[in-house]
């Protein structure tokens, strides 16, 4: 792994499902991540971290998680990973305290790869303060060429600062359910996404899937489904839902298959 030192940011290149997105609408994502539950304050109903013990990573759901965090999962089974996302946090906040949001926003900046385009905050981890998401709307207000997006449970902090965000029309935020701050969503005039356990549930809710990102970063779109995937918790409701739903990928592939034999 590369050296990050003390004030260093490091971006991520894009996951398969960022890539995807990109090759839809012409764009190079990269994300800026920081620790699953640690950084996240506002989480609840996916409010995991992990924990070393013995030098061994374990996954820490929270006492009312409901759907364990895929950054979380990740971060156990990718130490490299956990580190990145770790030495972010560290510097996130060593700048913020040497020299406040401007100095975070400038560190971000000269962070950026010259190839992005795109940039999706936190693939990993929320804004855990107000300084914080002021730096990012700095950064979206002064790289005016770059999409900036984000789901965020961080409801009120968002809120106090819409004025100032609506002002980097190319910052674009999400609110999602299953937070401590649920009950500010609904008037607070920003998208929405909602974690959904099936394609019927989105259905029911008239929601449209995101399975790419490409709809979050699209400000037009208002409200968006995310359907439940990584591993969750065995027993669980969420850990069955994932596996009925692995189950139906497999069946669609086969008959994907099947049928491709057939033309033959």
């Amino acid at each position: 792994m590369d050296d990050i030192g003390k004030g260093e940011l490091f971006f991520s290149p894009p996951n398969g499902k960022l890539r995807l997105a990109d090759i839809q609408d012409g764009l190079k994502t990269y994300s800026f991540d920081l620790p699953a539950g640690r950084s996240c304050p506002q989480a609840l109903t996916c409010k995991s971290h992990v924990a070393l013990k013995n030098g061994v990573s374990k996954i820490v759901d929270g006492h009312s998680c409901k759907v364990r965090c895929y950054a979380a999962s990740l971060e156990a089974v990718y130490p490299a990973v956990r580190i990145r996302h770790s030495k972010n946090f560290d510097a996130v906040r060593h700048h913020l305290r040497r020299g406040g949001s401007n100095e975070l926003a400038n560190a971000i900046m000269q962070s950026i790869p010259a190839t992005c385009t795109r940039i999706r905050i936190h693939s990993s981890g929320d804004f855990f303060n107000e300084k914080y998401l002021k730096s990012w709307i700095t950064v979206a207000r002064k790289r005016p060429d770059i999409i900036v997006y984000c789901y965020s449970k961080s409801v009120k902090w968002c809120i106090d600062l819409k004025k100032q965000i609506d002002n980097a029309p190319n910052l674009i935020i999400t609110l999602s359910y299953g937070g401590k701050q649920d009950d500010l969503i609904e008037a607070s005039g920003y998208k929405t996404a909602t974690v959904v356990f099936s394609e019927e549930s989105a259905k029911k809710l008239g929601l449209p899937i995101d399975s790419t990102d490409g709809l979050a970063s699209n400000r037009a779109v208002r409200a968006t489904a995310l359907l439940i995937h990584g591993t969750q918790p065995k027993g669980s409701v969420a850990g069955k839902a994932v596996a009925q739903l692995r189950t139906r990928t497999k069946i669609r592939q086969k008959q994907a298959e099947e049928k491709t034999h057939t033309y033959k």
